[in-house]
């Protein structure tokens, strides 16, 4: 018999599958919807965006246009209100080269108008100031010279030679001799001299009574007592015929 050869099996998708795959997918674009959807819930509003300087007006706006011109406005008067280089350099903030000409007639004008506000100001300073004799009278200018006056000062406040010889010979005269006795005699004063006191009256002899003892508790009084024991037995020197005079609390 001859070989009978089987054909091979192929398997065709289902309606019943096809059904499937359709509701899946309807169910992930469906998830995918709401989500979409619950985030462009929650963005936040234009109003809120510029305010935080997140996003801005694009270039064509007219917010966009006012602000620019603004800020040409600003820096226009910033710009005219700044001082010119002649007068930098008539003020000592710029250096003034060699080779740097002032000839202009702005600049002459410039000038001549900054030396004669110089010179005003400086007759008004000089015309304020107290003559010689005010400030002497207020002891803050002494006559005659100030040097020559501190040259003086100084060599007076320095001892000469004479003096420190002379010093020096009163010290050794005053010094007590090998020969003199050690022995000092005491002298008592035969009057007797009487001070003036309070009456009884007049005074209290009752203990402060913000006194510290006063707020001393039982137990900073025993931690106390127990300290100066210590110290009795320990560091204090004691004569030895003393010891049992020696009080402990």
């Amino acid at each position: 018999m001859a070989d009978v050869q089987m054909a091979p099996q192929v398997n065709h998708p289902s309606i019943g599958d096809g059904l499937d795959t359709q509701a899946r997918n309807q169910e992930e674009m469906e998830k995918i919807v709401s989500d979409l959807g619950r985030r462009l819930s929650t963005r936040i509003d234009k109003v809120e965006l510029e305010s935080r300087g997140i996003w801005r007006d694009p270039e064509g706006s007219p917010q966009r246009e006012k602000d620019k011109e603004s800020a040409r406005e600003k820096l226009a008067a910033k710009i005219g209100q700044r001082p010119s280089k002649v007068d930098l350099k008539l003020r000592n903030i710029l250096r003034v080269e060699s080779s740097d000409s002032l000839t202009g007639s702005s600049s002459h004008l410039e000038k001549a108008s900054s030396i004669a506000e110089r010179s005003q100001h400086i007759k008004s300073c000089l015309k304020k100031r107290p003559d010689r004799s005010e400030l002497m009278a207020r002891n803050i200018m002494k006559g005659g010279d100030l040097a020559s006056s501190a040259t003086k000062q100084q060599e007076a406040d320095c001892p000469t030679r004479s003096d420190l010889v002379a010093s020096l010979d009163a010290k050794i005269r005053s010094r007590p001799a090998p020969d003199d006795p050690d022995i000092q005699k005491v002298i008592f004063c035969e009057t007797v001299e009487v001070m003036p006191t309070f009456r009884k009256s007049e005074y209290s002899r009752k203990p402060d009574p913000t006194a510290t003892f006063r707020k001393l508790t039982p137990q900073l009084k025993v931690s106390i007592r127990e300290e100066l024991n210590a110290f009795k037995k320990t560091e204090m020197v004691v004569h030895e015929e003393s010891l049992r005079n020696t009080c402990f609390h």
